[in-house]
């Protein structure tokens, strides 16, 4: 008899226990959701961070090749109004090429800066030759 009673109190204590597990699944539901929903928050924020660093790099690249334009677009105005200024191509045949090894420039073949003459100074004694 004293068997019978154990597990008639098992059942019971079982059936008890059933009737409490939705109450303490809701806390651990309620929890892993609040862990879920805080992980894909830190996700969606490297994302979002990956994500401006690359519109960043897009940006500059893009301001690098519109400069690039701008640059090509002066040389163009450029050629168009060259001739009008008398600027032209030099013809293949008045384009001297000199090539020089660099043993062959020696002391001999030194080159030399023009130089300016120094400015006259118009001194106190010149001012007073003048009447």
């Amino acid at each position: 008899m004293t068997s019978r009673l154990k597990r008639r109190r098992r059942r019971v204590s079982l059936r008890g226990s059933l009737r409490l597990l939705p109450f303490l699944i809701l806390p651990f539901a309620v929890l892993f959701f609040e862990t879920w929903l805080h992980t894909q928050t830190l996700r969606n924020g490297y994302e979002t961070t990956r994500l401006q660093q690359e519109i960043k790099a897009t940006q500059e690249r893009l301001n690098q090749l519109e400069d690039r334009i701008a640059s090509l677009n002066r040389m163009e105005i450029i050629e168009a109004t060259a001739p009008e200024l008398g600027l032209v191509e030099p013809d293949p045949d008045k384009v001297h090429i000199i090539y020089v090894e660099p043993g062959e420039i020696g002391d001999r073949h030194a080159f030399e800066l023009a130089q300016v003459p120094p400015a006259r100074d118009t001194s106190a004694s010149e001012r007073a030759a003048t009447p």
